[in-house]
C-alpha cells in the first residue's frame, strides 16, 4: 500500500496550545484546522492566554514532509495593559523586565498582535526565534517612567521586536498634557539604552510638576537619552 497524499480538516474546542515554551499557553481555544501530509494550519477563533482574551490567531506548521519543518505563529489578544506586560516579560523573553517597569500602579488595556516564527528543532534557542509584537493602547498609567515622572491617561501604539521597543502617543506627565516618543534599546551594550521625547506646553504649575525652569516661554521639549 502506497500514500501518496493525506488531507483533511477537523473542528475543535476546549484545545490547549503550546506555541513556545515555557511562555504561558492558549487555553480553551476553539476553531478549525485542515491538514495535508506537508502542513498543518490553526484558525483560532478564541481562547484565553493568562488574562488575556484571545480573538482570531493562527498557528501554521509547513514543511512536515522535509527536513525544513517550520512554526509561524500569530497570536490576537486584547485585555489589560499589565497582563500584557506579564506575557511579554515570560521566559524566554524577559522584556518588560529590560524595560525596568515596575508592575504596581500599571492600569489600563491593550490590544496586541504577537507573532512568531522558528525552526522545529528540539534544541533552539531564542536566538533563532523571530518575534515582532505591536500593540494599541489606551488609558495608560506607568509610574515613574523616567526622570522619576509618571505617566497617566496615555493612548498610542507600541511596536517592539529583539532590537528594541517604540511607543508612540500621548497623554499626562506628571499631570501634563504631553505628546511623547519613548525608544528602548534590547542590544546588549547599546550607545543609547533608553530616549524620551517630550513635547507639550505647560504653564508654572505644570513647570514646577515637571522640575523645568520658569520663564515665559510657553512650551516645553525634554529629551532623555
Amino acid at each position: 500500500l502506497s500514500v501518496r497524499s493525506v488531507s483533511g480538516g477537523i473542528a475543535y474546542e476546549n484545545l490547549t496550545v503550546r506555541y513556545l515554551n515555557p511562555m504561558p499557553p492558549v487555553r480553551q481555544v476553539r476553531g478549525t484546522a485542515t491538514f495535508t501530509d506537508a502542513r498543518f494550519d490553526l484558525a483560532i477563533a478564541g481562547g484565553s492566554l493568562d488574562g488575556l482574551r484571545v480573538g482570531p490567531s493562527a498557528v501554521a506548521l509547513s514543511g512536515l514532509d522535509n527536513d525544513r519543518e517550520r512554526a509561524e505563529i500569530e497570536v490576537v489578544a486584547s485585555g489589560p495593559v499589565k497582563d500584557a506586560l506579564k506575557l511579554i516579560d515570560s521566559k524566554p523573553l524577559g522584556y518588560t523586565s529590560k524595560i525596568g517597569i515596575q508592575m504596581d500602579g500599571v492600569s489600563g488595556e491593550a490590544a496586541i498582535r504577537l507573532r512568531f516564527a522558528f525552526p522545529l528543532i528540539s534544541t533552539l534557542k531564542i536566538e533563532q526565534v523571530a518575534l515582532s509584537a505591536a500593540a494599541n493602547l489606551r488609558s495608560v498609567a506607568v509610574p515613574n517612567v523616567i526622570h522619576g515622572w509618571d505617566v497617566s491617561e496615555a493612548k498610542g501604539n507600541l511596536s517592539l521586536d529583539g532590537r528594541g521597543m517604540t511607543v508612540k502617543g500621548d497623554g499626562r506627565l506628571q499631570g501634563v498634557p504631553v505628546v511623547f516618543e519613548w525608544r528602548e534599546s534590547f542590544d546588549d551594550a547599546p550607545q543609547v539604552r533608553r530616549r524620551f521625547e517630550v513635547t507639550g506646553r505647560a504653564d508654572d504649575a505644570a513647570r514646577k510638576a515637571l522640575d523645568l525652569p520658569l520663564q515665559d516661554k510657553a512650551t516645553f521639549e525634554k529629551r532623555k537619552a
